[in-house]
């Protein structure tokens, strides 16, 4: 039973982000998009494709450089490692 519960958990997870109301990315410590909702493909005009692997600054306006602190692009101070996220 313990060996499936991680599998259970991010299945739940990915289910959670994939049917939220609102757009949500999830990015790695590197920057980039690895997992994407059916509400962030329509926002940005790209397809799932397209968003996963990208670069987060892909999706944050040229004007808005000094801005990137402001919307959380740090790296955590504890890192998350899940199967799906590597």
């Amino acid at each position: 039973m313990t060996a499936t519960l991680p599998v259970f958990a991010a299945a739940l997870f990915e289910n959670l982000v994939e049917f939220a109301p609102d757009a949500m990315l999830v990015v790695n410590a590197a920057g980039k998009i690895i997992l994407a909702n059916r509400t962030a493909e329509a926002l940005f005009g790209l397809n799932r494709d397209e968003l996963l692997g990208a670069p987060i600054e892909q999706l944050i306006p040229n004007d808005c450089g000094s801005c990137t602190p402001a919307i959380g692009l740090s790296t955590p101070k504890t890192p998350v490692h899940a199967k799906w996220a590597r």
